[in-house]
C-alpha cells in the first residue's frame, strides 16, 4: 500500500487503492489508518479536477517523514512497465486543459491521440505531460518530438526519454 501511495504523489482516493491492489474498500481504509497512526500516511480533503468542474474528494498521501522515509528504502523497486495501450478516453481531470474550442471529453482515442499529445505536452499541468508521455502511441509522440515547440527543452527531453524507454519495453 505504500507503494502506491508512493507512486502518487498527487494522493489517490482509499476506492482507487482498493481497486488497484484488489483488495476490499473496507480493508484498504483500515491500512491506511494504520499507516496513518505510525506517520507514514495521512488523508486531507482536496478540490479536483472531474471534466470541467471541480468536485471535493478525500486523498490519501504518503507522509515523508523521516521514518517513513526509511521504510521506504525497503520496498522493492519499480519495475519498469511494459508496453501499455492507449485508451480509449482523455481522463477526466485533464478535460479543463483542453481549449479553443475543443473538448477533451469528446476525444476518442486513438483516432485523437495527435491532437490530445500537443495538447496535453503542452500545457503547464505535469501529471497531464506525464499521462501523455506513458500512454499515448509511440508513433505520436515521435511526431511531436519534431514539431516546433516539442523541439529543445524539458519537453524534448522527456519526450526523448518516453520515446527511449517505449522501444527499450518493446525490444525495438
Amino acid at each position: 500500500m505504500l507503494g502506491v501511495l508512493r507512486d502518487r504523489p498527487r494522493g489517490i482516493p482509499a476506492r482507487g487503492i482498493a481497486v488497484l491492489l484488489e483488495l476490499s474498500e473496507h480493508r484498504v481504509r483500515q491500512d491506511l489508518e494504520a499507516l496513518a497512526d505510525q506517520g507514514f500516511a495521512r488523508c486531507a480533503n482536496a478540490l479536483v479536477t472531474w471534466g470541467c468542474d471541480l468536485i471535493e474528494v478525500p486523498l490519501w498521501h504518503i507522509d515523508l517523514t523521516e521514518q517513513c522515509v526509511e521504510a521506504l528504502a525497503f520496498l522493492p523497486p519499480r519495475h519498469p512497465r511494459g508496453e501499455v495501450s492507449c485508451p480509449t478516453r482523455v481522463p477526466a481531470e485533464f478535460w479543463a486543459m483542453f481549449w479553443a474550442g475543443s473538448r477533451g471529453s469528446d476525444a476518442v482515442l486513438p483516432r485523437d491521440s495527435f491532437h490530445v499529445a500537443c495538447t496535453l505536452l503542452d500545457c503547464p499541468d505535469r501529471a497531464a505531460q506525464t499521462w501523455a508521455l506513458r500512454y499515448l502511441p509511440l508513433e505520436v509522440l515521435e511526431r511531436c518530438r519534431g514539431l516546433r515547440g516539442f523541439d529543445e527543452g524539458e519537453i524534448a527531453r522527456a519526450l526523448d526519454g518516453a520515446i527511449a524507454l517505449r522501444h527499450q519495453a518493446t525490444g525495438a
